[in-house]
């Protein structure tokens, strides 16, 4: 009687943990699954940035203390813009057109010390800075998983 209650006792505790390991997998697959959306969204995002080539003249200086990262923004007022965006696309906190002429970006700290509203901004496609003025300034990192340099 006591080996066929051990017996029992195993079979279930055998079972259980069959259960909780499949449970825990099926989490881990899902989570996995999740980071690798949000990293190809990312990506896909910045590429769109980095292609992008447009020039404007800035119009608003935002720092937001509530965001741990990204808390230095710019909205420029957009002359021309390629390739012309859809109507208030973005990757929220990283960049935003609020209309087809209106862009906000995050930028570094060092350059939104840098900029004035009322400057001209050029960005050229597949360049990771934008000009003001005579300023080159970085904006973009070259490091795939970092926005910012």
């Amino acid at each position: 009687m006591k080996t066929t209650l051990k017996i029992s006792l195993i079979t279930i505790l055998v079972i259980v943990l069959v259960a909780v390991g499949f449970f825990a997998n099926e989490c881990y697959q899902y989570a996995k699954a999740v980071q690798n959306d949000a990293q190809r969204i990312f990506k896909k995002s910045k590429d769109y940035i980095l292609g992008l080539s447009f020039d404007g003249v800035i119009v608003e200086k935002t720092y937001n203390i509530d965001y741990y990262e990204n808390q230095y923004s710019v909205t420029i007022l957009l002359h021309q813009v390629e390739p012309k965006p859809l109507n208030k696309i973005g990757y929220y906190t990283y960049y935003n057109f609020i209309s087809d002429s209106l862009l906000t970006i995050c930028i570094p700290q060092n350059v939104y010390n840098q900029i004035e509203i009322g400057e001209e901004v050029i960005k050229k496609a597949n360049d990771y800075n934008i000009e003001v003025g005579e300023k080159k300034m970085l904006i973009l990192s070259s490091t795939e998983k970092e926005w910012l340099p």
